[in-house]
Order: structure tokens, then sequence, then C-alpha cells
């Protein structure tokens, strides 16, 4: 029909490849205003990455020494990520650190001082992540600066019994917890909780750093500049690998404490 040709035929001083050419700058234009409006409807990041930046500033800013930045990182890591069993350690760390601190200065002015919550960040971490280690190392230090012995020496044989059998630190720790309260020359060998046991553990299972007499040979390598840079320098790496592989895909972010693949954060 004459509609039909008229419809087929190129527009006036147009030729049929242009006007195709402009149909299709058409269609990738609206599609870009299709795809430029599905990314605003999407969120700009997960709550595990925006955790593990909170987590990086916060790190950066204790570093630094700016230690109220760095507890308002690892509040807001916690904020988006309240599994973040390593957010809390974290905390905990830098009350730990407040904490010990103040304690100094006011038994030097002879005035009493109010505990910071470290203990409570610690209890966290170990209540998401009943394995890690750290938390229970942080903790029991924490209630020996409070001289709560019984509880420190809790804390350092569940390591034993239960975390990590083979930690020739732990038992080292609660030996001398033990023998705090005890007179060296009141040593039982038939009493299973005596100092003597547990130092004896500790050398069997890292001679070359723990004796049974409770001694400890403590190996230190030399904190040049050169170290230091070149420490600061592969964890700045590490940290910016982990945080593309996270962003990219490659690498998942699970939280402790939960089934499946949406579970508090750890590192794969």
């Amino acid at each position: 029909p004459p509609e039909a040709r008229r419809l087929r035929a190129p527009v006036k001083g147009m030729s049929r490849t242009s006007l195709a050419a402009c149909l299709l700058l058409l269609l990738d234009c609206s599609e870009l205003v299709r795809a430029k409006k599905r990314r605003k409807q999407q969120p700009s990041s997960s709550p595990g990455t925006n955790a593990l930046n909170h987590h990086q500033k916060g790190v950066l800013a204790h570093v630094q020494g700016d230690r109220k930045t760095a507890k308002r990182e690892f509040r807001n890591a916690i904020a988006a990520a309240p599994t973040f069993a390593y957010a809390y350690y974290r905390l905990g760390f830098i009350l730990q650190e407040q904490e010990q601190d103040q304690r100094q200065r006011y038994q030097r002015a002879g005035r009493p001082h109010k505990d910071e919550d470290a203990a409570v960040m610690f209890r966290h971490a170990i209540a998401i992540d009943h394995r890690d280690e750290m938390a229970y190392y942080a903790l029991a230090q924490t209630l020996k600066d409070r001289a709560d012995l019984q509880g420190a020496a809790q804390l350092y044989a569940e390591i034993t019994a239960r975390v990590n059998p083979r930690s020739a630190q732990a038992y080292w720790a609660l030996g001398h917890v033990l023998a705090t309260d005890r007179d060296e020359f009141e040593s039982d060998p038939s009493d299973t909780d005596d100092p003597s046991h547990f130092f004896e553990h500790a050398a069997a299972l890292q001679p070359a750093e723990y004796s049974p007499d409770g001694k400890r040979t403590r190996r230190i390598e030399p904190k040049t500049p050169q170290r230091e840079e070149r420490e600061a320098r592969e964890a700045k790496l590490r940290r910016e690998a982990f945080l593309a592989d996270v962003q990219n895909g490659r690498r998942q972010m699970h939280f402790a404490g939960e089934e499946g693949n949406n579970a508090a954060l750890s590192f794969m």
C-alpha cells in the first residue's frame, strides 16, 4: 500500500544508514537513563562493607593517637554490623588503654577512678565468637587490672580447656595468676591448682620461651625505622587488597555465630 511505501521510504535529506544510526543512538540513551535509575535505587554499599570501612578508619585513627575518633568509628562499625566481633575487641582495647591511663593518673592524685566498659566490649566479642583467643586474653588482663584474679584465672583456664589447649602462654599466665597470693615456698605438687604444674606445661609446649620455674624468655626483634616502614606498607597493601576483593565479590565476609552466607565479620 502507499502508506507502507511511505513508511519504508527514507526521511527526506537522510539516508537509511543515518536514520538507523539515530534510532540506535536513541535506544542507547534510553538504556543509559534506565541504568542510572537502577543505580539510584540500589544501596551504595552493603552493611558489611560499611562496617569494614568504619573499622579501617578506626584502626588508622588509633594508630595516629586519636582515640576519640577511633572509638566513634568502631561504634559505627558495630552499628552497621552488630555481630562484628573484632570491632568490639578493638573498641574494648581502646577503652582498656584509657582505663589504665586514668587509673594511673587517679592513683597519683589519690582519687578514686571509674572503670571504662572495656570488659563489656570484650565479653561481647567472646559471645559472638567464642574462639577469639585474643578477646579472652584482653578480658583477663582487664580483670587482673581490676584485681579480679579469680575471674582472670577462669578465663585462662577456659583457653587451655576449650579455646586453644596448646597455648603455652595461657598455661603460663594461669600459673602466674594462681601464684599471686602464694608464697614460692608453699608449692604443693599434690595440689592440682599449684602454679608449678602450669609453668611446667607451658615449658613442655614451648621450651625455648618458657621455663618450669615460671620464667619467660622474650625474643624481641629490634624495632628499626626501616622495619616500621616495611610493616606499615605491608599492612596498607593487605587492607587495600582485602577491600578490593570484597568490593569486587572475590572475597566474602561471614558473620560469626550465624549460619549461611549472611553470617559477624570474619576474614577469609
